[in-house]
């Protein structure tokens, strides 16, 4: 079974990630999955996904 560890940036509303932090999370192997925009709070949450090495684990 695949195990998967996660994670979430938050930014300010109207703000995003730029390339090049995209770029380095998805050679690190994170995976962007999904995205919520909360405009009565005025954040961005991204959300990530990386399967964990079964190695690293044991």
């Amino acid at each position: 079974m695949k195990k998967f560890e996660y994670k979430v940036l938050t930014f300010g509303y109207g703000m995003i990630p730029d390339e090049q932090r995209l770029n380095e999370l998805g050679q690190s192997g994170w995976e962007l999955t999904g995205m919520i925009v909360d405009s009565e709070k005025k954040i961005s949450n991204f959300f990530f996904k990386k399967e964990v090495d079964q190695k690293r684990i044991k």
